[in-house]
This record gives structure tokens, C-alpha cells and sequence, in this order.
């Protein structure tokens, strides 16, 4: 009985110096809102986590359906590392409120399946306007403007454009008329065909996830 005393010690005591060295995922954001117009198509957005504790391990990951894609970079990360899983998401065109969800399996105990959401509100209450900007082929490469805007059709402030590749070139600006920020839009070249996605990352106001706008700029 003393050697089976010892034995659950020793085990108890283990069990405790490996929980205090398990790898702890910490994710950004759990959650993402994108609000767009009509007819933007396929977006991707990106959650990003840091690995604390131990070194992590991505089993796997998947969607709840096969208008999502999901990948992440490797399958490994050391402490201290930061990582993301990229989804890639074509929402209908239909107005309303779009829900996917992913979900990644990794070594966090108890922590080891985590739901990762992207919803998207078509024609919503904040968005960029115009959806979608088009260019034919050969035609000259003058800008074109994009305006973030709420419901109230107040422009929004205090964040940067970003596109998704070397197509486009975004220019921060100012509407002459009333001042509000807005963004133009460049294409590189009009010899070719490309699409690419326009993202404006709102600044965060109290709790809630953090809201994303997309656009797209395309040559055809």
C-alpha cells in the first residue's frame, strides 16, 4: 500500500509540474465582422493567437461548411511564437446576417477545441461604398474612391485602407466636399486581369468584436 501511496504521489506530482508548463493558446479575437455591399464574392480574414506556456501544436482545423477554407501556416509553435489561421469565406449575396464558424484543435488543456466566427453583414449598418471597383482591360489607370460609412451615413475616421496584393496601390485622402476620409484607389496595371480585396480595420468602440469592411477592386 506505501509503494501504491508513492506511486500516486509521484504521479500527483507530476501532473502538477506538467500543468504548469502547458501550452496556452491566446487568441486576438475570436470573433470577426465584415461588413460589406452586395456582390464582394470571396474575402479572407486572418485570427491571430501568441503561444504561452509550452510550445503549441495545431492538430487540425476546419469549417462548418464548403463556402469556408481555412489554413494556418505550420503546425507547430514555440513559446513566445505568434501564429494565425487565415479563412477564406464567399458569403451569398443576399442581404442579412451570414455566420461560419472554424474550429482549430490544438494542445491547450482544457482549451482544445476553439470556435472561431466570421460573421457578415451584407448591406449592414457600416460598410464601404462603392463594393466593388471595376476597370476594363487597357483602360487608363486613373483612381477611384472608396468611402467607409455607417447608417447614419456619417463617414467613418481614424483607420487605414489595406489591400490584399501588388494590383492596387490605396491612397490615403479627404473629400473636398465635406471633409470626410476616404481612399483612392489605384490600379498598377490595366493590361491584365486581377481581383483583389480592399479591408478597412474600424478602431474598436467598448467590448464587442472587431469590425472589418471590404471592398473590391478589380480589372476585367
Amino acid at each position: 500500500m506505501r509503494g501504491v501511496r508513492l506511486g500516486c504521489a509521484a504521479l500527483a506530482f507530476w501532473a502538477a509540474s506538467c500543468a504548469c508548463v502547458q501550452a496556452k493558446v491566446i487568441w486576438d479575437a475570436t470573433e470577426r465582422v465584415l461588413g460589406m455591399g452586395r456582390g464582394v464574392g470571396e474575402v479572407e480574414v486572418a485570427f491571430g493567437f501568441l503561444v504561452e506556456g509550452s510550445d503549441a501544436v495545431i492538430w487540425k482545423v476546419e469549417t462548418d461548411c464548403a463556402c469556408a477554407k481555412a489554413s494556418v501556416e505550420r503546425e507547430s509553435f514555440a513559446v513566445g511564437e505568434r501564429g494565425e489561421v487565415r479563412v477564406k469565406v464567399r458569403f451569398p449575396g443576399s442581404a442579412g446576417r451570414h455566420r461560419k464558424q472554424v474550429i482549430v484543435w490544438t494542445n491547450d488543456i482544457p482549451n482544445v477545441r476553439q470556435v472561431l466566427t466570421v460573421v457578415g453583414l451584407i448591406e449592414g449598418p457600416r460598410m464601404l461604398r462603392p463594393a466593388i471597383l471595376t476597370w476594363g482591360l487597357g483602360e487608363a489607370p486613373a483612381g477611384k474612391w472608396l468611402q467607409a460609412v455607417v447608417s447614419e451615413g456619417r463617414g467613418v475616421g481614424g483607420a487605414a485602407a489595406h489591400v490584399g496584393s501588388d494590383l492596387f496601390e490605396v491612397r490615403g485622402g479627404m473629400d473636398p466636399s465635406d471633409g470626410a476620409p476616404r481612399w483612392e484607389v489605384v490600379p498598377r496595371d490595366t493590361s491584365r486581369a486581377g481581383r483583389s480585396v480592399i479591408s478597412v480595420d474600424l478602431p474598436r468602440e467598448g467590448p464587442g468584436p472587431p469590425w472589418t469592411l471590404v471592398a473590391v477592386a478589380e480589372v476585367k
